[in-house]
């Protein structure tokens, strides 16, 4: 069996990673840049957390965490930082979500502490954090994150391509050739190519699926990212910090910056986010920016005065209830991996997955709570 793989980033490599381990198939795996892991994934906070409102996103969690640490037990290239994560509102409002937050979390996930605003510093080393400001605050250890998006990447696609598998950058998928309602290949730089197609592709996952006819549940919400050179060094790398009010997010990188990442937050992050092109030239508006500091800068006066020194957007993508959308759709041969953000932390689960289902037949437990077909108006080639 031929088997295509559309995307170079974490999911798509970790599809690679686990079909080459399987014998009789063929694996090619497409990058449209000409460096794996350069789109979404490098633009990725790469962080890890055990935390979920429901089994599925914890038990494919717990796939990937005991899957990167076989990977980081074979080597020392993925380098990686455990990180506190604390959520600070400064309203009551905001204390409200906290709360809701806290009590929507599924009893397998790690621990948690709901403090109050005035007894942070009892509980936590938090002198960056202006403590006044704070109204409330969600403390959640068993955080983390990876050094280097690129080193997850060639984790999964150099041990493909040592099992057998060809990794093909600089190749983007202009069509998929579907004859008779079966997907048959696609087409890269201009050559056909023939295979069960695998849909990886991030942001671009809408319009490579409307190549083969499938319709998907996915939208893009719009991230700003901005990355900070405090005045003056940090006594410590930031721990993770969420504002619940703004959705504004920040943590210090090894280095002593600071990354900064914003999305609007929404109820609803579905109805929220829209279907984008994710090639159109897009850049963090100046009010944004502003905004972004202000709101950092009241938390933490320490940054009051920090640089920013790079600014960037990305394109998360959303999912109807916030779970990935993995496996067979409605078009034989063609399969999607979409996600509902958290790449790096469901990548390998999905990995799995997909190669159970196109070399056994074989749906994988979470197959209810993640297939296409659990939402109204679509259905599956299922077996």
């Amino acid at each position: 069996m031929n088997v295509l793989v559309v995307g170079g980033g974490i999911v798509g490599t970790s599809v690679a990673y686990h079909l080459s381990r399987r014998d009789g198939l063929d694996v090619t795996l497409f990058e449209r840049g000409e460096t794996l892991g350069c789109e979404t994934t490098g633009k990725s906070s790469v962080g890890l957390r055990q935390y979920g409102t429901d089994e599925t996103q914890l038990r494919m969690k717990r796939y990937g965490k005991r899957l990167y640490n076989e990977f980081m037990a074979e080597t020392s290239d993925m380098r990686y930082e455990p990180t506190e994560v604390i959520h600070v509102a400064t309203s009551e409002a905001g204390r409200e979500t906290i709360e809701r937050t806290r009590a929507s979390e599924h009893p397998m996930g790690s621990p948690s502490e709901h403090i109050e605003g005035s007894e942070l510093r009892d509980v936590l080393v938090v002198p960056e954090i202006r403590e006044e400001s704070i109204e409330s605050a969600l403390y959640r250890p068993n955080g983390g994150y990876f050094r280097s998006p690129e080193s997850l990447v060639h984790a999964f696609a150099d041990r493909a391509a040592s099992a057998g598998a060809t990794v093909a950058t600089g190749m983007e998928i202009t069509d998929i050739t579907v004859r008779e309602g079966r997907v048959e290949g696609a087409v890269a730089d201009g050559e056909r190519h023939a295979g069960a197609v695998v849909c990886a592709a991030g942001p671009w996952n809408n319009a490579i699926a409307d190549m083969a006819g499938v319709d998907l549940p996915v939208r893009q919400e719009r991230l700003h990212l901005l990355e900070l050179e405090p005045s003056e060094p940090l006594t410590r790398t930031l721990p993770k910090i969420r504002h619940v009010e703004t959705g504004i997010t920040f943590r210090g990188r090894p280095n002593g910056r600071v990354l900064v990442y914003h999305a609007e937050p929404a109820e609803d992050p579905y109805a929220a986010a829209d279907v984008v092109d994710p090639d159109e030239p897009a850049e963090v508006p100046e009010s944004v920016t502003y905004s972004i500091l202000e709101s950092v800068e009241s938390i933490a006066p320490t940054l009051s005065d920090a640089e920013v020194v790079q600014e960037d957007v990305a394109y998360t993508s959303r999912t109807p209830d916030g779970n990935p959308v993995v496996g067979w759709t409605d078009t034989p041969g063609f399969s999607i991996a979409a996600l509902h953000s958290r790449g790096v932390q469901y990548a390998p689960a999905i990995g799995d997955v997909i190669t159970r289902q196109l070399v056994d037949d074989d749906p994988a437990t979470h197959y209810p709570d993640i297939s296409i077909s659990r939402f109204d108006g679509y259905t599956d080639d299922r077996p």
